[in-house]
């Protein structure tokens, strides 16, 4: 089941499992606040100082943020660093 979250003063869509919220991918996350906040994909990849494609990427969750980004991007958007770093994996266990 799909529902909204609010992160950082934003709605962004998150999804339940056996009623356990699932947070956003952090790409998720950071296309909902790009798209909030009016920039193009063009600004943010030279404000953060990579290539266009590259930004893309991580937006698509293709690839996974730097070590470093996380805490640039929750303070440049201001929300929480946790918004953009991937979710736990679940637990399994052995039977």
């Amino acid at each position: 089941m799909s529902r909204d979250l609010i992160i950082g003063g934003y709605v962004v869509e998150y999804v339940t499992v056996w009623n356990s919220v699932i947070r956003p991918l952090p790409g998720t996350v950071l296309r909902t606040m790009r798209k909030r906040r009016g920039y193009t994909l063009k600004q943010m990849a030279e404000m953060l100082g990579c290539t266009e494609s590259s930004y893309h990427r991580y937006e698509m969750n293709q690839r996974q943020l730097p070590n470093d980004l996380p805490t640039a991007l929750a303070a440049f958007f201001g929300c929480n660093v946790a918004d953009f770093l991937p979710p736990p994996r679940p637990l399994v266990h052995d039977a």
